[in-house]
């Protein structure tokens, strides 16, 4: 098995990957970038990749493997990014492949209508509206393919 990941990697450490946008998994295991000239906003629910154009105008980038920032390796799972982490031979990451959301509850007041049902709820309850719950879990890439296990 060894010898088999040795035709992927030479050493027993991987080389950082050059800074940039990467589209596939070919591109990032042959460290070519796509794009270098980018910007990353890390939201709540999606984070988004922009890329700089040469009219200097910045445009979302869908359908991205990963990127590094020069220093990190981040990848793609779901509509987050993740650090990855090398591990002798190997990139490991902690991602979530699904996320729960709870969303508000509105209390039900046989009879009433939805004006006092809406009074009823309260601010409170309102704020509580699509609260992400993320479970983390170790996940592997797989030097051959880029698909993560």
């Amino acid at each position: 098995m060894d010898a088999f990941n040795n035709l992927y990697t030479g050493s027993s450490t991987l080389p950082k990957p050059a800074k940039g946008v990467y589209l596939s998994y070919h591109e990032f295991k042959n460290s070519t970038p796509s794009c270098t000239n980018f910007e990353v906003k890390f939201e709540s629910l999606a984070d988004i990749i922009y890329v700089k154009e040469a009219d200097g105008s910045l445009y979302p980038k869908r359908n991205v493997w990963g990127f590094s920032d020069g220093e990190t390796v981040f990848i793609r799972m779901g509509s987050n990014f993740f650090p990855l982490y090398n591990q002798e031979r190997t990139w490991e990451f902690y991602g979530t492949a699904a996320m729960d959301f709870r969303s508000f509850r509105i209390p039900v007041v046989p009879g009433a209508g939805i004006p006092l049902m809406l009074a009823a709820a309260g601010a409170a309850e309102f704020s509580q509206y699509e609260r992400r719950l993320v479970n983390l879990r170790a996940f592997q890439v797989d030097v051959e393919n880029g698909k993560f296990y």
